[in-house]
């Protein structure tokens, strides 16, 4: 064997070895793992302002827009929040609302309504959303109302 040829094949092995040390630098001490938050962000204080009887444009107004919305479950809406902290085992939130003729009836999930406050004993707040939080007419309605003119 030629000196060439040495060198050759000990650059071959060792460029080999980096890069499988280099894939595995996740499992290394000291390597910054980033946190990765997917789906809608569920509080108790959220889940607390949901009262059975709201419309659909109310509920929206408290928890935002569902991250589930199916086509053959129109009358059921799901909220998940996955948060996984670097290096740690991922933790999972589920809320799922379901409605009946636009109006709220029931809610299941990891967050559950309370009363009172577990630490302190106090009833908890609620907040009354108003009915109409959204305007629902489209721009061109709008903007015959805003000249006075019948839409019809």
């Amino acid at each position: 064997m030629t000196s060439r040829q040495l060198l050759t094949g000990f650059l071959s092995v060792s460029s080999m070895a980096l890069a499988l040390l280099l894939s595995g630098c996740s499992s290394l001490p000291g390597v910054h793992k980033i946190d990765v938050n997917q789906g809608n962000v569920i509080t108790q204080e959220m889940v607390n302002q949901l009262r059975p009887g709201m419309s659909r444009i109310q509920a929206r107004y408290v928890l935002g827009s569902p991250m589930l919305e199916s086509l053959f479950h129109e009358d059921r809406w799901d909220y998940l929040y996955r948060r996984h902290p670097g290096g740690k085992d991922a933790a999972q939130q589920r809320v799922t609302l379901y409605f009946d003729q636009d109006r709220l009836t029931r809610g299941e999930g990891d967050i559950r309504p309370r009363k009172t406050d577990p630490l302190d004993g106090k009833p908890v707040t609620r907040v009354d959303v108003p009915l109409k939080a959204v305007d629902q007419r489209d721009a061109y309605e709008q903007l015959l109302d805003a000249f006075g003119l019948d839409g019809g």
